[in-house]
């Protein structure tokens, strides 16, 4: 993740979930520790896997996401 800066200057709230069976659970931490390392970690909320398949979301799923990042945007 050398080149993707989203996590550097993150000022921005971020909910983040993925759908995809093929990454490994292992890889479910990386994000996180990079946003927290660049002192972010308020700023991202990462909920459970949900759907099946690549980007695969209802929805519904879709809009429970957004609502999530709703309310953190607003608690701050």
């Amino acid at each position: 993740m050398q080149g993707h800066g989203a996590h550097r200057n993150s000022t921005y709230r971020l909910a983040e979930t993925h759908s995809t069976p093929t990454v490994p659970s292992r890889f479910d931490t990386v994000y996180p520790a990079l946003v927290k390392a660049a002192g972010h970690a308020s700023n991202l909320t990462v909920l459970p896997p949900v759907g099946e398949g690549h980007c695969n979301f209802t929805p519904q799923q879709v809009g429970k996401a957004f609502d999530v990042l709703v309310v953190k945007a607003d608690a701050h």
